[in-house]
């Protein structure tokens, strides 16, 4: 067991979607405390791999990390770390991170203001999920509060068809983020449709794609927007303003791609700017996961295996396989639930499709296992 303690304090810097991370703990919680007046907390007889390794915000049964969160302010703040060693201590401070929030003015073509517009107000980045939305006063200013800190997207729109998008970044500072906004109108917006598709060819369904221009500090012309693709990966993004734009795309896996595109005047609805992403190759690794006993060598059954991506869960006879591993040199590491005992290996992946048999990993209560298996295509 690994036990754990420190104190929770607040902090001005940027995260990333701690509310988002919050949910996906709540599935899988190990243990749950109230810090004391002091903000400081202890968490004891924690699983050893409950600590190990990355967040994964899409599968809740991986995440492991520690989450903090302020009830009357909703600021929240978390750290991963990696432990080996049965009975080791450590002190862990968290950090929660603030709100902000954005101001400005709303002005026509002409540069008056534009009283009553539609203002849509939107995280960007690892915060996407959050949004909110505001008219602007008489005067064509707008105000909005409680705003995740970190990159933010505003919208601005009229009933008569007037259109634009500013981007900034919002701090936990009195002070709140000036962000302007000149409308456009519909006319002088494009479109980009495309598909995601995996090295070989095969679509990409229910991808996560992202569109994005260069930040445009005084308002005009930028636009980051995120949606999903649909069962035959397939996308469209409408009424962007005349650019280049990056995409960028990632399936349930983690696997990304990216691909740049121009919206000229010719790129309206009818006829929208043509984009393909390929997501990067893979490869598939599957082994064994073995313990010593007084017997020998015994498999594992529901070990947990990691290629520090995704985990998967060892079946009844120890075997597990990760599909969809990133070319690269990687680790993969397996831990024993019930006694904690861990190993790892490690592996070079070089050929797209490629399948790596026979990686057997030997957990053991204290140092780094021991590998043995072979590569096949």
């Amino acid at each position: 067991m690994v036990y754990a303690a420190g104190r929770v304090r607040e902090s001005l810097y940027p995260t990333f979607d701690l509310e988002r991370a919050w949910r996906s703990l709540r599935m899988s919680v190990i243990s749950e405390k109230t810090g004391d007046g002091q903000g400081r907390y202890s968490l004891d007889y924690v699983p050893q791999l409950v600590l190990a390794g990355e967040v994964d915000l899409d599968e809740a049964s991986t995440v492991r990390s520690i989450v903090a969160r302020d009830p009357a302010t909703l600021n929240y703040g978390w750290l991963s770390t990696k432990v080996k060693a049965d009975g080791e201590r450590r002190r862990l401070d968290l950090v929660l991170m603030g709100r902000g929030s954005v101001e400005g003015i709303v002005r026509n073509g002409s540069g008056r203001p534009e009283p009553g517009a539609q203002v849509r107000v939107a995280a960007v980045g690892e915060q996407a999920e959050w949004e909110t939305s505001t008219k602007t006063d008489q005067n064509g200013a707008y105000r909005v509060a409680g705003i995740p800190v970190g990159p933010v997207s505003v919208q601005a729109s009229t009933v008569s068809g007037l259109i634009a998008w500013a981007d900034g970044v919002v701090t936990a500072s009195p002070a709140p983020t000036k962000i302007d906004i000149t409308l456009l109108a519909r006319w002088s917006l494009g479109a980009i449709a495309g598909d995601v598709r995996r090295w070989d060819g095969s679509a990409v369904s229910n991808a996560l794609v992202r569109v994005a221009t260069a930040l445009a500090p005084k308002g005009t012309l930028s636009k980051t927007d995120v949606q999903d693709a649909d069962a035959s990966g397939t996308f469209r993004f409408d009424d962007l303003p005349l650019a280049d734009y990056t995409l960028t795309a990632a399936d349930e896996n983690g696997i990304t791609g990216a691909a740049r595109v121009s919206v000229t005047a010719a790129n309206g609805p009818e006829t929208p700017a043509f984009v393909r992403i390929v997501l990067g190759a893979t490869a598939n690794v599957s082994g064994t996961v073995y313990e010593p006993s007084t017997g020998g060598m015994v498999p594992v059954p529901g070990a947990w295996v990691s290629d520090q991506r995704v985990m998967v869960v060892a079946d009844a006879e120890g075997r597990y396989e990760l599909r969809d591993v990133p070319l690269s040199t990687t680790g993969v590491e397996a831990a024993n639930p019930v006694t904690g005992a861990f190993g790892g290996a490690s592996l070079r992946l070089l050929t797209p499709g490629q399948v790596v048999t026979g990686i057997d990993i030997v957990v053991e209560a204290i140092g780094n296992g021991s590998v043995k298996g072979a590569s096949s295509t």
